[in-house]
């Protein structure tokens, strides 16, 4: 992450770099994230099942680091 953090790149790509690091997900998973699948007040991210490779859908805890970048964004 320091490496991250002093990187010569845009703050939308750090963003999507360090959210894909702390929720564990594919790139595409990364990338597509939605607000609608956002609940900030349960702290979780729910992937539905279309988008995952294993057509079951997924719910992911949000760190309080995962939620920083979020208000970021």
């Amino acid at each position: 992450m320091q490496a991250l953090a002093i990187a010569k790149i845009e703050l939308q790509t750090k963003c999507v770099i360090e959210w894909q690091l702390l929720t564990l997900t594919r790139p595409s998973e990364a990338v597509g994230a939605k607000w609608e699948e956002i609940n900030l007040d349960k702290k979780l991210w729910s992937i539905p099942a279309e988008r995952m490779k294993m057509d079951r859908p997924h719910n992911i805890p949000l760190s309080p680091q995962a939620i920083k970048i979020l208000e970021i964004m």
